[in-house]
């Protein structure tokens, strides 16, 4: 009895972590790479079915320490990379024609693609944002 009420406060008292991308109004929050590499199909819905235009990508403790093209990418307008992993950046956005703004809000950057903004116009320096660290 005393261990199924230790057990139950703990759950009462301590958020539970679980796997699974989070979606606020247009905004998609992945903080798990679990759900950044498995869960394409699931995510392209997703993205199209719920208007998502911004993608938050929060890298702590990932294994794979690149970020590599997903297809849900395709329309999304505004992209947010932050967290305390080492990331190698590649081709995110080839194809993508709606990228408007990408923060790296991480000192962590390895390396980004020369291709990364393939459909980039000549001002695509002007919407990369690189904050002061």
């Amino acid at each position: 009895m005393l261990r199924s009420l230790a057990f139950f406060n703990a759950l009462l008292n301590q958020p539970i972590k679980t796997n699974g991308y989070k979606i606020d109004g247009t905004t998609l929050k992945l903080e798990n790479e679990k759900d950044y590499y498995n869960y394409e199909n699931d995510l392209i819905d997703k993205v199209l079915s719920n208007n998502i235009k911004s993608v938050i990508i929060t890298c702590n403790g990932w294994s794979k320490k690149e970020l590599v093209t997903r297809g849900f990418f395709d329309t999304i307008q505004e992209v947010d990379i932050s967290g305390d992993d080492a990331i190698i950046v590649h081709s995110l956005f080839t194809g993508n024609t709606f990228i408007q703004t990408v923060r790296f809000n991480t000192p962590n950057i390895v390396s980004i693609d020369d291709n990364c903004f393939t459909n980039y116009t000549s001002n695509m320096y002007q919407k990369l944002v690189f904050p002061a660290f």
